[in-house]
């Protein structure tokens, strides 16, 4: 039996730095594998520094020989079953936004079905993200489910299309947006996405359109680099630039924020300012259209 999952990342997707064919992280990234220092040495194995997440444990069964300190680990980081940050060299079947078969270990009544990714940690499916009953030995296929919403000129939101396609690719994408110009859409001025590069890609080639980061993508990407204690300030700064009228505001009220956190919160900050200019695409269209173009969605037109 086959199921739809797709792996959503528990803070962030970020831009990946590509070598010798593997995926790392661009900074710390829960979810995703990474390239970390070792920091010190302990009883239960080896804390690597995690930037603004910590210092994470890498466990003393994935200690690699000949290791010192300030050498550095590709490890995967993920969530243990005490809900702990932990690193690990074990590599999984399947990371945030990617896609694979999986296999059901075990059902909990109460909760879901428990799935093999190649961790000692099993991955939870929830009930409500089942479309079918699954069995123990059923297989998971993962499949990317794409969909399109659109503002027409009356700055009325409608669903344009949606597809199933086996994974989220450029060419996925491509082949999503030329059914939908098939389709009669046409005139776009405008495409909203999250940062993935494959649809930026597809975006631009095929609807010939200008892009606009998610403003909750970016959201997500600025705060996983500010501390828990400060994340409903830095959140509220960060709003009062959204509520600007027009670009030049906007860009003045932003550099207002920088001012304010780049001493304590530096590298939220280097995130935030590179990222904005992203952010406020929509602020070159009518007013009318503003409030339903920056929600949060998989991608608008």
């Amino acid at each position: 039996m086959l199921q739809g999952i797709f792996l959503e990342p528990a803070e962030i997707v970020v831009d990946c730095l590509e070598g010798c064919g593997l995926r790392f992280a661009s900074m710390a990234t829960l979810g995703k594998r990474n390239l970390l220092s070792i920091v010190r040495e302990s009883e239960p194995g080896l804390y690597l520094d995690a930037g603004e997440l910590g210092e994470i444990l890498l466990p003393g069964r994935y200690i690699p020989p000949n290791l010192a300190q300030g050498d550095k680990l590709d490890v995967f980081i993920y969530r243990d079953s005490k809900d702990r940050l932990v690193a690990t060299t074990d590599i999984p079947f399947a990371m945030v936004g990617e896609f694979a078969y999986l296999k059901v270990l075990s059902i909990n009544q109460q909760i879901g079905v428990f799935l093999d990714w190649g961790l000692p940690k099993d991955l939870l499916l929830p009930f409500r993200e089942h479309s079918e009953p699954l069995r123990v030995g059923d297989r998971v296929e993962s499949m990317a489910v794409m969909i399109a919403t659109g503002v027409n000129l009356q700055g009325r939101r409608d669903v344009l299309g949606f597809d199933v396609m086996p994974s989220e690719t450029e060419e996925g994408w491509q082949t999503f947006l030329k059914n939908l110009k098939e389709r009669g859409l046409h005139g776009v001025q405008l495409v909203i996405s999250d940062a993935h590069a494959g649809l930026k890609a597809a975006a631009r080639k095929v609807l010939k359109a200008e892009w606009q980061r998610c403003k909750v993508h970016f959201y997500r990407n600025v705060l996983v680099h500010v501390p828990k204690r400060s994340q409903s300030e830095v959140s509220e700064a960060m709003k009062a630039v959204f509520v600007q009228r027009d670009e030049k505001s906007a860009q003045a009220k932003a550099a207002e924020v920088v001012r304010l956190f780049q001493g304590r919160l530096a590298k939220a900050m280097e995130v935030f300012e590179s990222g904005i200019d992203d952010v406020l695409s929509y602020l070159h269209y009518p007013p009318a259209h503003r409030t339903r173009s920056r929600q949060r969605s998989r991608w608008n037109v």
